[in-house]
């Protein structure tokens, strides 16, 4: 008999660990392939959310012209992400790297809007609502395509 609670308490457990697990495990889903790499839903999603940002904050659009602008752009998004991806592995193949241009435009910038400090400029690119990581991987990427295109 105790044996039998025993196993029936360690089953439950095997299940409540088991379903946590699945319930924390995301599975992304793969819009495109491009070569060796691939396009998530998330990044596609990402793409979609620095438009409307961009949209709203260079072109100071807001409701149904806002949408409107953004219907009209996101056609091109994936299309603009596989050419992009392209872009990134013929710099690769290239042997280009932009972790100096990284710097060096961090750098411009902290002067350009007088920070004292690159922590500061970070704090500063943090509160505009921007991941760093990200927003250093945009500086990668602009210039590595520059680069690829000229």
């Amino acid at each position: 008999m105790y044996h039998g609670g025993f196993r029936a308490i360690l089953g439950a457990l095997f299940f409540l660990i088991a379903g946590n697990a699945l319930a924390q495990k995301t599975v992304e889903e793969i819009v495109a392939r491009v070569n060796g790499d691939i396009i998530l839903k998330s990044e596609l999603e990402t793409a979609r959310n620095t438009l409307r940002t961009e949209l709203a904050q260079q072109q100071k659009l807001a409701g149904a012209q806002l949408e409107q602008a953004i219907a009209e752009q996101s056609k091109n998004l994936l299309r603009d992400l596989i050419d992009q991806n392209l872009l990134l592995q013929q710099a690769k193949d290239a042997g280009l790297n932009s972790d100096l241009e990284v710097v060096k435009t961090m750098e411009r910038m902290r002067q350009e809007y007088k920070f004292e400090t690159m922590e500061a400029l970070e704090k500063a690119i943090g509160e505009q609502g921007y991941n760093l990581d990200e927003y250093k991987q945009n500086i990668r990427t602009r210039y590595l395509t520059t680069q690829v295109l000229s």
